[in-house]
């Protein structure tokens, strides 16, 4: 059987992502485990180089071209410079197929510029209106069954949409490493109870509640410490002010610039995932914590009911307003942690189950095979 060449096209992000995008994290985590298959990244660049070959992956970057990309969407024209790069690359290569990872990517363009009809799948990381004027491509991939059932909502053809799960890494999770000696690094006591914000610091995804957690029991407890961990996204004077209150106090950790393959030891020395968002496809982050063992207390919504069976592997909090419930179940958390950790494992065990790297690209493989054999019927 001959190599499988894919081409994935980006038109919003690097590989490796250098900040935190989540296309980009999803599938360089995905192909580590399709190393049977050749892959072709054509990406807006972000990274230094614009050629870089790195085992059975090449990546092409593409300076971007704002006017002509405008330009290319209003008019429907074929001067965005990422386009005709992605064309180039599928013919020199032969590509078998083609993943778009990109929420509006124009089908009906690749292949009237290409001259033929090649295999493309449209890996939605976002949400939009369905607009049928710029293609169907033969599948689309949600990442979450929640996701799917909003592009059907949108007007998506369910018949075209397949569901892949965001995961974790496995290596990270049994990767050895010594969790006493990054808190000491970190300054936080050994035996404290860490509870942990590891995301984008925006309103959106809770952050705003989890610093409001922060100030009542920072207070209350002498046996906490809170670690903030992520890019400044926000812009609200409310939550910088808040932020800048608790950063004075001594167990408030936060570290804003994290690369991504280092973000995995905060989540080891984490023992509580606060994430009370507003909106949600399916997080990475959930599922990192989950994965590595933590109690994640999550919004009852979107995708998590999917994760987490509440007061089994977590918790599940139905009014993200009212924070004194949340109070008195972290309370109990806290006082009682040890009958707690059990969550935890369970919460590891459910990730290995069902919310690994590995298991992505075994079905994004099956959904890509299935798609060339009815082809070549």
């Amino acid at each position: 059987m001959s190599t499988l060449k894919i081409c994935h096209i980006i038109p919003d992000g690097d590989i490796p992502t250098i900040r935190p995008f989540a296309p980009s994290i999803v599938i360089q985590s995905i192909i580590k485990y399709m190393n049977d298959c050749e892959h072709y990244f054509v990406v807006k660049k972000e990274n230094e180089n614009v050629y870089e070959k790195r085992q059975n992956i090449e990546i092409f970057r593409v300076e971007e071209n704002k006017f002509l990309k405008k330009l290319d969407k209003k008019l429907n024209t074929t001067f965005d410079p990422l386009y005709r790069k992605s064309v180039n690359i599928i013919r020199k290569y032969k590509c078998d197929v083609v993943l778009a990872h990109q929420r509006e990517f124009n089908v009906n363009k690749l292949r009237k510029m290409l001259g033929y009809d090649i295999p493309i799948i449209s890996y939605n990381h976002g949400i939009g209106k369905f607009k049928k004027n710029i293609g169907i491509p033969n599948k689309y991939i949600a990442v979450s069954e929640y996701s799917k059932s909003l592009m059907i909502q949108e007007g998506y053809p369910a018949n075209k949409i397949e569901v892949i799960y965001n995961g974790i890494d496995k290596n990270f999770i049994f990767k050895q490493f010594d969790e006493i000696k990054f808190k000491e690094r970190l300054n936080i006591n050994t035996n404290d109870i860490v509870v942990s914000f590891i995301g984008r610091k925006v309103k959106e995804k809770g952050y705003y509640k989890f610093l409001q957690l922060a100030q009542i029991l920072l207070k209350k407890y002498d046996n906490i410490s809170f670690l903030s961990v992520g890019p400044i996204m926000y812009n609200e004077d409310y939550i910088l002010e808040l932020e800048q209150k608790l950063l004075k106090h001594p167990k408030f950790y936060n570290f804003n610039s994290i690369q991504h393959n280092e973000i995995y030891k905060f989540f080891r020395i984490s023992d509580i995932f606060i994430m009370l968002t507003e909106y949600e496809q399916h997080s990475i982050a959930a599922v990192e914590a989950m994965g590595y063992k933590n109690i994640v207390i999550a919004s009852n919504l979107s995708s998590f009911p999917e994760m987490i069976e509440s007061s089994k592997n977590g918790f599940l909090i139905d009014d993200i307003e009212n924070l004194d419930n949340i109070l008195q179940l972290l309370d109990k958390i806290i006082i009682n942690f040890d009958d707690y950790k059990k969550l935890g494992y369970n919460a590891q065990r459910t990730v290995l189950n069902k919310f690994l790297w590995e298991h992505s690209a075994n079905r994004l493989l099956k959904i890509i095979n299935e798609i060339l054999k009815e082809k070549n019927v």
